[in-house]
Parts: structure tokens; sequence; C-alpha cells
């Protein structure tokens, strides 16, 4: 069934990610369009990646950036040592909302930073390091976040050893330090899961 929640997925969105992996590994080189897409069966009976209207869907990429990893999964039992392995999946996004403190002046601003953890490791390479997969989403520069809002980045690097061990490893995730500006102060909302 589907939640109360705004994490149910609408049947679109579960084939179009469902159909993206699908391509990766059957047909990487032929186009997506009607014709070649034509030839799956996307199926979710009674469950969270098949919301029926109304059902509450804004929070839909939480899961629906897990098909392709599902569907990889499923191939890599079929295809071992042929299937990229499944990475951080899930965007970590900030909503950062930046004031003056209490009685000071100052600039207001709202700000959303995309971010994402590594790609899972490739047959025969690494992953990409702080990549969203299957997204193609990209973040501002942090020059660029800094002169929206009230904020410094201190830092913004690749984690060390994040992409875990092996002959071939996943890509490094990010490690993000941010402050108020003097006289500022901030509220951030996230949600994000595979993050340490």
């Amino acid at each position: 069934g589907v939640s109360r929640w705004g994490i149910n997925v609408p049947l679109i969105y579960t084939k179009a990610y469902a159909c993206y992996a699908l391509m990766c590994v059957v047909a990487p080189d032929i186009p997506n369009n009607w014709a070649s897409l034509s030839l799956f069966t996307i199926a979710a009976p009674d469950c969270i990646l098949n919301a029926p209207r109304p059902a509450p869907v804004s929070l839909r990429h939480v899961f629906g950036h897990m098909v392709p990893d599902l569907v990889l999964g499923a191939f890599s039992q079929a295809l071992p040592g042929q299937i990229l392995a499944e990475g951080a999946a899930a965007l970590w996004n900030l909503h950062i909302s930046a004031r003056p403190v209490a009685g000071q002046t100052g600039r207001r601003a709202e700000m959303l930073l995309f971010n994402s953890g590594g790609m899972g490791a490739r047959p025969t390479l690494d992953g990409l390091s702080a990549t969203a997969f299957p997204s193609g989403v990209m973040t501002m520069p942090v020059e660029a976040t800094e002169q929206t809002g009230p904020i410094v980045v201190w830092r913004k690097e690749l984690r060390d050893g994040s992409g875990g061990d092996g002959e071939f490893r996943g890509g490094l995730g990010q490690v993000l330090e941010i402050e108020a500006l003097p006289g500022h102060e901030f509220d951030f909302s996230a949600m994000f899961d595979r993050v340490n």
C-alpha cells in the first residue's frame, strides 16, 4: 500500500528510473525514446512505488532514486562483476534559512544546497566521487552560495576513506562545514540517509 506521508512514488517516476537502469545494462548506446523503452514492462502492484492520486508524493525522490539500485542489484546477481555497485543513491539536500540575529540588521536568505555521496564502484574502475546517481543534479559553486546568503562555507571536500574497501572502491562522499556570518544565524532542514 501507500504511505500517508509524502514518500510515495507515482508509477511514471518508478518506470522512468527502472527503464534508465535497464537501458544502462541492456542497451547503453541506444537512445532512450518510445521505441527503445516500449520493450520494457514495469509494474509495481499495490505498493509505495505505484502511488495513485491523491497519495502525497512531494518526497518521491527519497524512494524513487533507489529504484535504479534495485534493478542493478537484480542484474548483478545474473551478471556478477559486470554491474555498477550500489552507491549513496539518495541526494542529501540542505535547505538553509538565514537571517539577522534578533535586534541586528542584515540579510535574510533561503538557500538550497544539493550534495551527494559517491557512486558505487564500477566493474573495472572506482566509483565517481561526490556524484549524484541516478540524478544529474549539481550544486552551485561554494562562492555563489556565499553570495546568495549570509553564510560562509569553511570546508567542502571529499571525505577520505568513505568509498569503502576493495579492488575498486566506491566514490568518495563529502564533508561540508558552514557557518553564519557575524550578526546572523540560520536554521536548516535536511532529509538524507546513508551518511555518517
